[in-house]
This record gives C-alpha cells, sequence and structure tokens, in this order.
C-alpha cells in the first residue's frame, strides 16, 4: 500500500519489500477473479444459447408431430 504519509504526487514514497509483494499478490487475485467472471459470463451465454437451440427443436419436432 501507497502510505499515507505521501503530501503531494510529486514526493517521493518508500515502499517497502513486503508492500510490493502484497499490491504483485492483490493484482493476481483481481486478474483472477476477471477470468473467473468472464468465465462464468460466458457459460452463462453459451447455456442461453443452448437452451435456445433446443426450443427450436422442440419447436420443429412438435411442429413434424402434427404432419
Amino acid at each position: 500500500m501507497i502510505r499515507e504519509s505521501m503530501k503531494s504526487l510529486g514526493d517521493r514514497v518508500s515502499i517497502s519489500h513486503d508492500e510490493v509483494k502484497y499490491m504483485k499478490l492483490i493484482k493476481k487475485l483481481n486478474t483472477a477473479i476477471n477470468r473467473k467472471q468472464k468465465a462464468r459470463k460466458a457459460l452463462i451465454k453459451q447455456t442461453i444459447v443452448e437452451n435456445e437451440v433446443l426450443l427450436k427443436l422442440k419447436a420443429t419436432y412438435l411442429d413434424l408431430q402434427d404432419l
């Protein structure tokens, strides 16, 4: 974390090794969360498309039964 003692953007801030390590870890975690969210959205879209295809097949099947 950036230290609160920083008064302006021009001030030099010393960041400890642990802080750098934690910042990198947070970045990795955020990246993993974003990937998981994108995968979940893609799965939802795929499921919607599959459901639409199944509904069309069912409608076609019912139409064919009426013949």
